[in-house]
C-alpha cells in the first residue's frame, strides 16, 4: 500500500532510518540499533527511552480535568525552545535534513528534562536551494505558503514555523 509520499511503509521506514543514521545530536532521537528478523518480515528498530513522555503527553496530563486549558510552565517552555533550536540548526545546517512534522507529539523529553525531536517519517534531504517538492507533515502545523498552489516551498521556514505554532500551544495549553 502507497502512503503519501508515494512509498509503501517498508520504504518509507527504510527512508526515516537512513535518516536517523545520519544524525548525532543530543536533542534529536538516538538510534542505537536495526535488527531485521527476515524469517518474521520484521524489523526492529532500538532507540533511546523518553521517561517523561511527548509534550502532547504532558500537555494531555496538565489538562486532565480542567475546563480551562493552561500551557506548561514557562520555564521549561523556553528550554525546550532552546533546544528545539538546537536540534533545527543541526538537522538544517549540518545533517542538511528538513524535519516537516513538527509537533508537539514529535517532541519528547528525557530524564534530564531536555527536549528531543523525534519521528523522522516524512523528512527530507535539503536540497541546495532549500526547496521542497511535495507538501508532508501535518495540516495544523503548515507555514502558510504550503497552502498556496506553488509546487516549490522553502522546508527550512516551515520547521521554523511549525516550531513557533508548537510552543505556542505548549505554552498555552
Amino acid at each position: 500500500k502507497k502512503m503519501d509520499g508515494g512509498k509503501n511503509a517498508y520504504e518509507s521506514v527504510v527512508e526515516e532510518l537512513k535518516v536517523l543514521k545520519m544524525m548525532d545530536h543530543p536533542n534529536i532521537i538516538w538510534l542505537n540499533e536495526i535488527i531485521d528478523d527476515p524469517k518474521k518480515h520484521t524489523l526492529y528498530v532500538v532507540t533511546e527511552w523518553y521517561t517523561k513522555g511527548s509534550l502532547e503527553q504532558m500537555l494531555e496530563e496538565k489538562n486532565r480535568n480542567k475546563v480551562v486549558r493552561v500551557g506548561l510552565p514557562i520555564s521549561d517552555v523556553r528550554n525546550y525552545f532552546i533546544d528545539m533550536l538546537k536540534a533545527l540548526h543541526y538537522c538544517h545546517n549540518i545533517a542538511r535534513v528538513i524535519h516537516r512534522d513538527i509537533k508537539p507529539d514529535n517532541i519528547m523529553i528525557n530524564h534530564n528534562n531536555e527536549a528531543v525531536l523525534i519521528d523522522f517519517g516524512v523528512s527530507a534531504l535539503k536540497g541546495i536551494d532549500d526547496v521542497m517538492n511535495n507538501k508532508l507533515g501535518t495540516l495544523m502545523f503548515f507555514a502558510p505558503e504550503m497552502f498556496l498552489q506553488t509546487k516549490q516551498i522553502k522546508g527550512h521556514g516551515t520547521d521554523l514555523w511549525a516550531l513557533g505554532i508548537t510552543f505556542f500551544i505548549v505554552l498555552t495549553g
